[in-house]
């Protein structure tokens, strides 16, 4: 029989997704320590189909989890953090892209 995929949920959007997929990256991304995202970040642009495919959610997932950290946290560390994360998906994609 089968292994049935391992699900995973989104603790802010409740979201459901698969362990290995886009999402679970995504999610590993946003919370991965600083001084670890650089080696996270090559798997969000491993497959450029699934980065195209669903750029929006990646895009909605960082807005989300940004918004639910400023609620929850000192607007200057939240902000530090995750513009930083912001900033190198985006200069990556541009690379990519262009």
């Amino acid at each position: 029989m089968p292994k049935r995929p391992l699900k995973r949920r989104c603790a802010i959007t409740g979201a459901e997704y698969q362990h290995g997929s886009f999402s679970h990256i995504v999610h590993l991304f946003l919370h991965t320590p600083s001084k670890l995202e650089d080696r996270v970040l090559p798997f969000l642009f491993r497959s450029l189909p699934d980065l195209f495919h669903w750029f929006s959610g990646l895009v909605n997932e960082f807005v989300v989890h940004t918004n639910s950290a400023l609620a929850a946290g000192p607007f200057v560390p939240v902000i530090q953090r995750f513009e930083q994360k912001w900033l190198k998906v985006g200069v990556i994609s541009q690379s990519i892209i262009v």
